[in-house]
């Protein structure tokens, strides 16, 4: 399993638990992880990940944290599985 995914998945148990300071504490890490992603993505999916990072950022400040849990694993974690395939 590549880091970002299991990055993703330790936020979201994190964030499915209420433990929201570990959730957060990992952002850092999988924006790394995405940014070292984003050189090999098209413009399209760049566009996609963008909205994506939005969403998340939006259910962060509106601390709505099984929602951006389902964003990283029905939104985020697709584009990803088709952009390394």
């Amino acid at each position: 399993m590549l880091p970002v995914y299991e990055t993703m998945e330790a936020i979201e148990e994190h964030l499915f638990r209420y433990e929201v300071q570990q959730a957060t504490a990992q952002l850092p890490d999988l924006i790394d992880a995405l940014a070292s992603l984003a050189a090999g993505m098209s413009e399209a999916q760049l566009s996609r990940l963008n909205a994506i990072l939005t969403s998340i950022n939006e259910a962060l400040a509106s601390q709505d944290y099984v929602l951006m849990a389902d964003i990283l694993r029905f939104e985020l974690r697709p584009l990803l599985q088709r952009t390394l395939s």
